[in-house]
């Protein structure tokens, strides 16, 4: 019972240092006239029981009414607003409900709305990062209560340094991070963190949870609960591997084991025993091999060898620049070749996993292999992954 009252007597002190007593004694709404006419009334009576003139009366009633307004003013002008739960901004964040070709042709993915009664000022987004690949919803002004649902624009970037602002992009994106949470029916989840300033300048968020499944690519937002888990938090500081931008020697007059690959380790710890995916020429008659390599120091850049996948065994296929020749002009006349294929490999202390996605296109005509962000992070049809491929 004492604790009741000392946290009563505590809250009372608050709410007088904080001033929203002021809001009492000025109200707002149909109470301030019912105010300013209590300071009226009571200033006649004084002024009645002193005997004051009717002409005199008059005037200390308008100087009241004139005193109570400029006071009126100043508060709501200055003082603190008290905001109570029911009288407050509040953000909903939605996520439109995309399937199969809806992804192609929708023009926005998230909408925003105040279902407050108070305004929303300033409303901006923390960045959402994971595997390299960011996700940031843009900045809004004044959001009114009285306001539709407006759209949210936003920007997909990733470690390569592009900047998208399609759905294609956003598509991307989720696929590589929800393939990474845990294969073809995993769902992604993590927090969007939203902040924005009510009337009175006070700064506020709010956080909601965004949510994407496999292989229906599904899409939704909602609010934090009391009992969500906390999204797993990212270590940036774990190896990650890219393929780097590399020019192909001419295939014909030069050595076969001249380097043409070259992956790179752009975290802060070393990435230890990977092995990658074959990945399979798009007309399907060959595979390529990359060879396991046992240590990437971090920050370190090395050369990735490669041979024929379909047979590691035998001895007398090709192998080098000829192999890599053949397996190149087994495509469709396009000048821009794409393929894609995973890393996997453990952290510098040999036990904790991750994988990476390298994946590049290669120009026929200037000869140059450009990494690129993947397009389906999903192992290409066709291909093994590491775990079940036979070693050479």
């Amino acid at each position: 019972m004492a604790d009741k009252k000392a946290h009563r007597f505590r809250d009372a002190i608050d709410w007088a240092r904080r001033g929203h007593w002021l809001w009492t004694v000025f109200p707002a709404g149909w109470k301030a006239f019912l105010a300013g006419a209590f300071v009226v009334g009571i200033t006649t009576i004084l002024a009645r029981l002193k005997d004051v003139p009717l002409h005199l009366l008059f005037l200390s009633s308008l100087a009241a009414v004139v005193l109570y307004a400029i006071g009126w003013a100043a508060v709501h002008r200055f003082a603190a607003r008290p905001i109570s739960k029911d009288h407050r901004p509040r953000l909903s964040l939605e996520a439109q409900r995309f399937s199969g070709r809806e992804w192609d042709n929708a023009d926005y993915a998230f909408t925003v709305q105040n279902i407050g009664t108070e305004a929303i000022l300033d409303l901006s987004f923390k960045p959402m990062q994971h595997e390299g690949w960011t996700l940031q919803l843009n900045r809004k002004g004044t959001l009114t209560p009285a306001d539709l649902k407006s759209p949210v624009g936003f920007t997909v970037s990733n470690m390569f340094g592009d900047l998208e602002q399609t759905i294609v992009s956003l598509r991307r994106f989720f696929e590589r991070v929800t393939n990474s949470s845990g294969g073809a029916r995993a769902t992604f989840r993590t927090q969007v963190e939203a902040d924005f300033i009510d009337l009175n300048r006070n700064r506020k968020s709010e956080i909601f949870i965004l949510e994407c499944s496999l292989p229906e690519m599904a899409i939704r937002v909602r609010p934090t609960l009391a009992n969500d888990t906390p999204p797993p938090t990212v270590d940036k500081d774990r190896p990650r591997i890219i393929l780097e931008r590399s020019v192909a020697p001419p295939f014909f007059g030069s050595p076969d084991n001249r380097p043409v690959f070259f992956i790179r380790n752009l975290g802060k710890r070393a990435a230890r025993f990977l092995e990658f995916d074959l990945i399979p020429s798009q007309g399907g008659n060959y595979l390529v091999r990359f060879e396991p390599i046992s240590l990437v120091a971090a920050g370190e850049r090395t050369s990735i060898d490669y041979r024929d996948g379909n047979d590691p065994h035998d001895t007398t296929s090709l192998n080098g620049l000829t192999f890599l020749h053949l397996f190149l002009e087994d495509s469709p006349l396009d000048q821009i070749l794409y393929y894609s294929a995973r890393v996997v490999f453990k952290d510098e202390d040999g036990i904790t996993e991750f994988e990476d996605s390298i994946s590049f296109d290669y120009d026929r005509v200037k000869r140059i292999f450009t990494p690129r962000p993947p397009i389906n992070p999903l192992s290409p049809a066709g291909t093994t992954s590491p775990a079940s491929s036979s070693q050479p």
